[in-house]
């Protein structure tokens, strides 16, 4: 707790450009990968299951159309 309730202890002028880098990287949890390339990975994959889910059921439709 602070000793006074406008009383932080810290300095911000003292605070270089690294610290407040590393602050905000150490409580953003979405810049603790770099870039966001474990949500891409992700993405793609989703992507990916979802297209062959689509061209397995265009195909099943196209073949039952077809064989009528």
């Amino acid at each position: 707790m602070t000793r006074n309730g406008k009383q932080s202890g810290w300095n911000i002028e003292e605070v270089t450009d690294v610290e407040v880098s590393a602050a905000i990287h150490y409580l953003d949890s979405d810049s603790s990968s770099e870039n966001g390339a474990d949500s891409d990975g992700a993405t793609r994959g989703i992507c990916l299951i979802l297209m062959s889910l689509f061209l397995e059921f265009a195909t099943f439709v196209l073949l039952y159309y077809h064989t009528r």
